[in-house]
């Protein structure tokens, strides 16, 4: 599939208690289920834009997506010089998860692929 499911870490690298882990199930019984997040990022106290002014703290998966879909459209500006068919979004998905960086102390079932590594995404 063409999603990417994204879970939140802190500035520790410690895996977000919100964070979602596990299998996805509604592939079954029919099926597998896939593990589920496919790439980690920070998600816990990240300094956003606030609705009255300046900024805040902002925590959760729905800061963690983001941070995930600003480097795909980082990824994207990269390579719009070598033609439209060179990426599409299974071919960013394989390259985020390919060149994530694993996290020590945590299994597939908490990080997928590991933590998002923009540096070595854009250089794969």
């Amino acid at each position: 599939l063409d999603v990417i499911g994204v879970g939140g870490i802190n500035f520790e690298d410690d895996i977000a208690k919100f964070s979602s882990r596990g299998m996805t199930t509604w592939e079954l019984p029919a099926g597998y289920g896939r593990v589920k997040p496919d790439i980690v990022t920070y998600g816990s106290y990240v300094r956003g834009s606030s609705n009255v002014e300046g900024c805040r703290s902002l925590s959760g998966t729905s800061v963690a997506s983001p941070v995930v879909a600003g480097a795909v459209a980082l990824l994207k500006s990269g390579v719009l010089h070598r033609g439209e068919d060179v990426i599409n979004p299974a071919a960013i998905k394989q390259t985020l998860m390919s060149t994530a960086t694993r996290l020590p102390l945590a299994n597939m079932f908490e990080q997928g692929s590991g933590k998002l590594d923009l540096q070595r995404a854009y250089h794969a």
